[in-house]
């Protein structure tokens, strides 16, 4: 049996730590459920997590980094009352952040899933 209340969800979000300079507390952001463009979900910021962890949710791509390290940003956000949003399901992040400076490499896609909240 898992208890939790699911009326509280929150997206826990990896970021690879070559882009974890570009991420600062309280940046706008949303989510997209996987296969569906359509209907943003606006995010509210909750926490950084103060570590940085070995990324473990690969995603098999022949150019991903295996070494690779992430930071977890946490975001919470209301169920959208016209589709259901279910724990564990994972969402397509995009976070507003300044403009990339030149020279800076493009890292492997970052990963994001929803959980139960945490009051």
């Amino acid at each position: 049996m898992i208890l939790g209340d699911v009326a509280h969800l929150q997206v826990r979000a990896d970021v690879d730590e070559q882009n974890a300079t570009r991420l600062q507390p309280g940046q706008a952001a949303t989510a997209y459920l996987k296969g569906d463009t359509t209907a943003p979900i606006a995010l509210h910021f909750v926490r950084i997590e103060p570590f940085v962890v070995p990324k473990v949710s690969l995603t098999g791509a022949s150019t991903e980094r295996v070494d690779t390290r992430v930071l977890q940003v946490i975001y919470a956000f209301e169920c959208p009352k016209d589709h259901p949003v279910y724990v564990g399901q994972q969402v397509d992040l995009f976070v507003r952040a300044d403009p990339r400076p030149e020279g800076l490499r493009l890292a492997a896609a970052d990963t994001a899933s929803i959980e139960k909240g945490r009051l």
